[in-house]
């Protein structure tokens, strides 16, 4: 992802050729909008400047929010980009709990689907709608019948500190250089 942005912070030519195309379609009526989708925040911010992109699909979650909200997000906010969040439950991690949260004294439960993807539409102004893929019936209709924009401080709070826990088994929160931006602010 983070190639497809020059030094400068400028989509490369081939990314821009590629926007350019998909805005042609617009403007002859075969699609409605252009969305671009990134793991990468610091591509993300460079596409949300972007006035081909009508909006954008961002990796963000209580466990995936520190670039999220450094980078991608304001520039999002900036620029009038809907944001769409993807991976919000961290592919169903986040309700399975961590051994730092659920061995506490506290005895502390682990976040449903609809508090998960409640935090990533109540977190953030930007982000207008997320994406799950449900396992089954059921979770889908728990997760839609108790979805919230409106998540009370003290439940964003909790779910803060929640995500601010070591997820990183995988290696894959947040790029180098995103942790090198997010550190030198």
């Amino acid at each position: 992802c983070p190639y497809e942005i020059g030094s400068d912070g400028i989509c490369t030519d081939s990314l821009a050729r590629a926007i350019e195309k998909a805005r042609s379609w617009v403007d002859q009526g075969l699609v409605r909008y252009v969305a671009a989708s990134t793991h990468s925040h610091i591509v993300g911010a460079t596409l949300a400047k972007e006035s081909d992109i009508d909006s954008m699909m961002l990796r963000y979650s209580m466990s995936h929010k520190d670039a999220a909200k450094a980078i991608s997000l304001p520039a999002a906010i900036k620029n009038k980009k809907p944001v769409m969040a993807f991976t919000t439950t961290r592919w169903n991690a986040l309700q399975r709990g961590h051994d730092d949260w659920n061995g506490s004294s506290d005895k502390l439960s682990p976040p449903t689907t609809a508090e998960c993807l409640s935090y990533a539409l109540a977190s953030s102004p930007s982000v207008e709608i997320v994406l799950h893929s449900a396992r089954d019936e059921e979770e889908l209709l728990d997760a839609i019948g108790n979805l919230s924009t409106n998540m009370p401080d003290l439940d964003l709070q909790k779910w803060e500190k929640y995500g601010n826990l070591d997820w990183n088994d995988d290696g894959f929160d947040e790029y180098p250089e995103e942790r090198e931006r997010i550190s030198a602010s």
